[in-house]
């Protein structure tokens, strides 16, 4: 963050902010910092452009921590409320979970948490979670995320409704094999007839063929929705009511290939962590739920056009 701070100083240098630093003390200015970062930040997970993501940093540092309480618009109050719970040293994915603000603000709050947690939230502890787990829960999420270069996040039962808010694209029942070339076939054509790029399209059909694989395999039936939020990423939510799989095998069944206890998700688990954004996962012994994540998809294929359009103007010896 010494950038945001090298900007701050040239910003108060000019004037530009209508109060003084010389007034204010470093907890007071930390704080200020800190809620423009996140705001930022979850602006950013909002489909924000660049300047946008900068004009929330400046709006909230130039509020106190009351009137960013206070305010009217959502996002500021909810960062505001972030650090005013890691104050408190309880468990924010819990706070976060049932906060009342749309969902969509509700999985930025979420990411931007498990993305800055380390570095902006060192002081939050487990609380009591509206989802019964155990204690050592926490440390496994924690651990497999990192192992997982943040890709891998272990989820509440309760978060899983989170995805589930958007336009439903596709929706389908698992009850035999044959219905996984189905649901292939089903989720090509939708993806053609929205104008998806072959490699998009491939990569999405990938990792929704190794999860509806391991529902038939572990649970014999299960359910897939396919939903495309507000800001237009898409969200696989593969659902069964297999036999889960137990806390102390986790790691292993979904980092190790081959894993032998019959529960693993295998090599398959590692190609969804390759193609997809995020994946998000939540089991019991009454089944499982996971969470394919591609973010902006359209995007990224424009993204791509447009570096292969700046290639091909390139002179070529």
């Amino acid at each position: 963050m010494n950038w945001l701070s090298f900007s701050v100083i040239r910003k108060l240098r000019q004037s530009i902010f209508p109060f003084s630093p010389s007034e204010q003390s470093v907890d007071h200015l930390l704080y200020r910092i800190k809620a423009g970062f996140l705001a930022m930040q979850c602006g950013k997970k909002l489909g924000s452009t660049k300047q946008q993501q900068d004009e929330l940093f400046y709006d909230a540092l130039v509020q106190s921590p009351d009137s960013l309480l206070q305010s009217k618009d959502p996002l500021y109050s909810a960062v505001a409320q972030m650090i005013e719970w890691e104050s408190a040293e309880v468990d924010l994915p819990e706070k976060i979970s049932n906060y009342h603000v749309p969902d969509d603000l509700k999985k930025a709050m979420l990411d931007v948490y498990f993305e800055t947690k380390h570095e902006l939230f060192p002081s939050g502890k487990p609380g009591v979670s509206v989802t019964s787990v155990p204690d050592s829960w926490e440390i496994y999420r924690d651990v497999i995320y990192a192992a997982t270069q943040e890709k891998l996040l272990l989820i509440r039962k309760e978060e899983i409704e989170f995805y589930k808010t958007g336009e439903v694209l596709l929706e389908y029942m698992i009850r035999k094999r044959s219905d996984i070339a189905d649901v292939r076939n089903m989720a090509r054509q939708c993806f053609e007839d929205r104008g998806y790029s072959k490699s998009v399209m491939m990569s999405c059909l990938l990792a929704l063929s190794e999860a509806l694989t391991n529902v038939f395999k572990h649970a014999k039936h299960g359910s897939m929705k396919l939903v495309e939020d507000d800001h237009l990423s898409l969200h696989f939510i593969i659902e069964d009511q297999g036999p889960g799989i137990a806390l102390e095998n986790l790691p292993k069944a979904t980092l190790l290939n081959g894993f032998s206890t019959g529960k693993s998700l295998g090599q398959g688990f590692n190609v969804m962590l390759k193609v997809a954004s995020k994946l998000r996962l939540y089991t019991d012994n009454q089944g499982t739920s996971l969470i394919i994540s591609f973010d902006q998809p359209m995007d990224k294929e424009k993204d791509s056009d447009r570096q292969n359009d700046q290639y091909s103007a390139l002179p070529h010896y």
